[in-house]
């Protein structure tokens, strides 16, 4: 029993970090798409934001073993950072046609 549950744990493991590099590559392809359109120092913000929270998940991955519970947060903050920046981009698009 105890051998099966080793690989299960490795393969979480994985899983765990390539959520965090998936991240960090659709955060920084958009944020640069977005930068390249109209730089704005908030895009900038939510980058570093997204940098530094990946930096405490690797952390987090290497000290701590309950795999379930990070990636149960993991899941929450990414989809934190996803309604907010929807929300905020929503919001810039509102601005910017109404005074046009």
């Amino acid at each position: 029993m105890a051998d099966t549950a080793i690989p299960i744990l490795k393969d979480r493991r994985k899983w765990l970090l390539r959520l965090i590099y998936v991240r960090l590559a659709v955060f920084t392809l958009f944020v640069a798409a977005e930068g390249i359109r109209k730089p704005s120092a908030d895009m900038f913000v939510l980058l570093a934001a997204v940098y530094g929270l990946s930096a405490c998940w690797f952390a987090l991955l290497r000290l701590n073993k309950s795999y379930v519970a990070q990636s149960y947060a993991q899941i929450a903050v990414d989809l934190l950072l996803i309604t907010g920046q929807a929300a905020w981009t929503v919001t810039l698009c509102r601005c910017t046609s109404w005074r046009s």
